[in-house]
């Protein structure tokens, strides 16, 4: 089991976002990290949660999805369904 915790975005103005790259290296190094340490255990189940701070479908997920080979569990359970993400509240959206 891995738990992390990637810096926030404290605007909803992208273009002002000014820790995009704390997170995008955060996401790498964390996508690199389990990739080398789940293979230590063939056969064994990996499991990321946290607050990643990005959305299903950004770069950064997808980075992390691709990195480690791992898939995203609640879009295999619920093919087609939106809208289970926390950041969908009014105080924290994913922009």
């Amino acid at each position: 089991m891995y738990c992390s915790h990637i810096h926030a975005c404290y605007t909803n103005d992208p273009t002002n976002d000014e820790y995009v790259a704390h997170r995008a290296l955060q996401l790498y190094e964390l996508a690199k990290f389990v990739s080398a340490t789940r293979t230590r255990l063939p056969g064994s189940a990996a499991v990321l949660v946290g607050d990643l701070n990005t959305c299903p479908g950004s770069a950064g997920m997808d980075m992390i999805l691709s990195v480690t080979g791992m898939v995203d569990a609640f879009e295999e359970a619920n093919p087609g369904l939106e809208g289970a993400a926390t950041h969908n509240t009014v105080d924290n959206k994913c922009v």
